[in-house]
């Protein structure tokens, strides 16, 4: 009876480690065009996030977070904020940081834990 429970309780603590694991989701600007971006980020949870300058040729997260649970399925990328303020001197930005088809968007899987990361490419193009 001892060994029956003895493997019952590992069985459980096996199944139940497996189900746990993490989700992180990482937010990116990658600055392809000549101009110098100054990028504010207003977040959904959590409020303001710093002023982050992007020279270029960079790449700069804007935003990274995590939840305590496995998730292989990625999500729509802009529901992390309220808006997203572009700015780069005199110019506008035209491609709408704000729609999630202009995110590229790449998941990988390691064990538990699950990324999703999220590109925003700009190039001049993309402004006038």
């Amino acid at each position: 009876m001892k060994n029956l429970f003895s493997i019952l309780a590992a069985g459980i603590i096996l199944v139940l480690s497996a189900c746990e694991g993490v989700t992180y989701y990482d937010h990116f600007i990658d600055n392809q065009s000549s101009n110098y971006l100054t990028v504010i980020p207003i977040k959904t949870i959590g409020g303001y996030i710093d002023t982050i300058y992007i020279a270029p040729g960079e790449t700069k997260g804007i935003q990274h977070s995590k939840k305590p649970e496995g998730d292989a399925h990625f999500v729509n990328p802009v529901i992390f904020f309220d808006t997203v303020y572009v700015k780069t001197g005199l110019l506008t930005l035209t491609k709408n940081i704000m729609s999630a088809d202009q995110w590229d968007i790449q998941s990988s899987r390691n064990r538990t834990t699950h990324r999703h990361v999220y590109n925003f490419t700009l190039r001049d193009t993309d402004f006038q």
